[in-house]
C-alpha cells in the first residue's frame, strides 16, 4: 500500500462545526505551545499610561477559567527538564468549554498546540507523550519533538502507517489547524493503537527524513508563492506563475550561498516588494559580496531601502571597510582584529547621504593613503565580476523575464 493511500486513510479535513461535533464520547485535552499562547495573550494587552502590564504565563492564563485546572508539563524529569516551561503542556478541558472555544477560535489558529481526544488515562498520555519526546535519527542523533502543528503534519505524512500509530499511541486521536486548507482548516489523525505495538523510542529513516525535508520546502514554497500573488494584487491563475518565480529565484540564491529557509524567504519577501529599488549597484555588490555573511548582507539590503543613512553604520559596512584597510600595503602582515580596531578607532558615520566610494576612500587617507591609491583599492575592492554578473540577472529582473 502507498504512503499516499496511509495517508488518506488516516487523516481527515474537518471544518469547524464537524470538529466540535466530533469531539464527544472521549474525554478531551490540550497539549499546548506556551510561547505561542503568552505571546498571543501579551499582544492583545492594553497599556495603561504608555505601560504595559506584565506579560502573564500560560498557567496563570489557564487558571483565569478555572482556577483549580490540573496540567502537566510534559518534559517534566525528561533530559529536557530545565527547560519544562518552554515545552508542551497538557490540561484536560472536557468541561472546561471556555478554554476549549479559546483554543479553537484562537490558539489553535495560530498553530499555538493540539486537540487530544483519547479514552485513555491521562497518566498514561502524559508518559508516552514525555517518551517521544525525542526522535532518533537515521545517523543516531537524536532530536527534540515538540508536537509543533507546523512541523506534526509533515512528520506524519512521511510516515509509514505503522510508525503514526506508534507516534499518535494511546493518543488515539489529534486534531490541530491547518491553514492550507480555508474551508476544512482541521486536520485529524486517528491511531490504530494497540499496546502491544507501542515502543517508545522511535527511529526516523533517511527517507523519511527526505520526505519531511522536501515536504517543509514544498510548503514554503507554495506560501511564498501566496504571498507573492497578494504583494501583486495578481488573480489565483497566476499562482503556477507566482510558484515559478518563488523556485528560480531560490535556485538563483543558492550562488550566492543563501539556502537557509528563513532565509532565502527574508530576501524573497524583500526582492519582490523592492524589485525596482534593489536593482542598482550597490544592491548587486552587497549580494554578490560572499566573503560577508548572509545575515549581514541581508541587513545591508534592506538599510538600502528603508535606511539609506543606515547602511553605513551596518555589520556589512563596518567589514567592508576593514577589508579596505587591510588592502594598504603597510598592513599586509596586520591582522582583523587591527583592523577592527583601526575602523572603531577612526570611521565616523556620514550624518547625511552622500558617495559609498567617497566615504571609504576617505577612511584610508585618513591612515596616509594617497588619494590614487585609495581610489585603486575601493574600485578593486569587489565580488568577482562573474558573481555580480549573476547577482545583476537576479536583481534586474531578467532572469524571470526571459532577457538571458
Amino acid at each position: 500500500m502507498s504512503l499516499r493511500t496511509n495517508k488518506r486513510e488516516t487523516s481527515n479535513a474537518l471544518n469547524t462545526q464537524e470538529l466540535k461535533a466530533t469531539l464527544c464520547g472521549y474525554p478531551v485535552y490540550l497539549l499546548l505551545q506556551p510561547r505561542i499562547i503568552e505571546h498571543l495573550t501579551y499582544n492583545g494587552l492594553q497599556k495603561h499610561d504608555d505601560v504595559f502590564p506584565p506579560a502573564p504565563s500560560l498557567i496563570e492564563i489557564i487558571k483565569q477559567s478555572d482556577p483549580y485546572i490540573l496540567y502537566h508539563w510534559i518534559w517534566e524529569d525528561t533530559r529536557y527538564d530545565r527547560e519544562r516551561e518552554k515545552g508542551p503542556l497538557l490540561i484536560e478541558v472536557t468541561e472546561n468549554t471556555a478554554t476549549l472555544e479559546q483554543f479553537i477560535a484562537l490558539w489553535g489558529q495560530h498553530h499555538a498546540g493540539l486537540i487530544v481526544h483519547s479514552a485513555n488515562p491521562i497518566d498514561e498520555l502524559v508518559s508516552h507523550l514525555a517518551a517521544v519526546s525525542t526522535l532518533v535519527m537515521s545517523n543516531g542523533h537524536c532530536v527534540r519533538f515538540n508536537w509543533l502543528p507546523n512541523s506534526l503534519d509533515d512528520i506524519l505524512s512521511a510516515m509509514t502507517a505503522k510508525k503514526r500509530d506508534r507516534l499518535i499511541g494511546p493518543l488515539q486521536n489529534v486534531y490541530y489547524y491547518h491553514s492550507g486548507n480555508s474551508q476544512y482548516p482541521w486536520r485529524k489523525y486517528q491511531s490504530q493503537y494497540r499496546e502491544t505495538l507501542f515502543t517508545p523510542v522511535l527511529k526516523l529513516t533517511s527517507r523519511e527524513i527526505k520526505r519531511i525535508s522536501l515536504a517543509k520546502h514544498q510548503k514554503s514554497d507554495a506560501l511564498l508563492a501566496r504571498e507573492l500573488l497578494i504583494c501583486s494584487d495578481s488573480a489565483e491563475e497566476h499562482y503556477p506563475r507566482a510558484l515559478q518565480l518563488v523556485k528560480t529565484c531560490q535556485h538563483q540564491l543558492q550562488k550566492f550561498n543563501i539556502q537557509r529557509q528563513e532565509h532565502v524567504q527574508r530576501f524573497i519577501h524583500t526582492f519582490f516588494a523592492h524589485m525596482i529599488q534593489m536593482n542598482h549597484e550597490r544592491s548587486v555588490c552587497v549580494l554578490a559580496n560572499l566573503q560577508q555573511p548572509v545575515v549581514d548582507r541581508l541587513d545591508a539590503l534592506d538599510y538600502l531601502i528603508h535606511n539609506p543613512l543606515g547602511y553605513f553604520t551596518s555589520e556589512y559596512f563596518y567589514h567592508l571597510l576593514m577589508s579596505d584597510w587591510l588592502l594598504i600595503p603597510e598592513n599586509k602582515q596586520r591582522y582583523f582584529y587591527d583592523a577592527t580596531n583601526a575602523v572603531l578607532t577612526t570611521y565616523r558615520p556620514p550624518e547625511q547621504n552622500v558617495s559609498e566610494s567617497q566615504i571609504r576612500e576617505q577612511f584610508l587617507q585618513s591612515y596616509g593613503t594617497s588619494i590614487q591609491l585609495a581610489k585603486h583599492i575601493v574600485q578593486n575592492n569587489l565580488p568577482p565580476l562573474s558573481v555580480r554578473r549573476e547577482a545583476q540577472r537576479l536583481l534586474s529582473g531578467d532572469l524571470f523575464y526571459g532577457n538571458h
